[in-house]
């Protein structure tokens, strides 16, 4: 069970520019870590492939999570400053787009446990 559809990105923004993101492409996990991100083709290294074990483990995350049920937009700041994230999903029958400046739903923090799980700690390996 994989999903057919999915991506956790987090950018932040001033003072400099970063870009952390995990993508699932063409049945690949992928993964990106530019501290000084600033516009342009940002560079991905393969990341090891989940197990199936992982996948179901992450889907009922989702699932007691209620991601399905989460809004669309978090935003606590009229300004686009500090930390932004996406967090997209097509997986069985959870169908999600969901992003934030500033401001995080309740779960955010299981959500990023799972995906750093998920990824064989790429998110842990890449925090300063």
């Amino acid at each position: 069970m994989k999903p057919s559809k999915f991506q956790f990105k987090i950018e932040c923004f001033v003072p400099s520019s970063s870009l952390l993101e995990i993508v699932w492409k063409d049945g690949i996990l992928l993964g990106c870590n530019e501290p000084r991100f600033f516009w342009g083709h940002p560079e991905y290294i393969i990341l090891p492939d989940p197990t199936e074990e992982m996948w179901q483990a992450f889907y009922h995350l989702l699932k007691t999570l209620d991601v399905k049920n989460w809004d669309k937009f978090y935003n606590s700041l009229d300004i686009i400053d500090g930390q932004g994230w996406t967090f997209r999903i097509r997986f069985k029958d959870i169908h999600r787009t969901i992003e934030g400046i500033n401001s995080y739903p309740c779960g955010y923090e299981e959500l990023y446990k799972g995906i750093d799980v998920l990824s064989s700690g790429f998110l842990t390996n890449t925090e300063d």
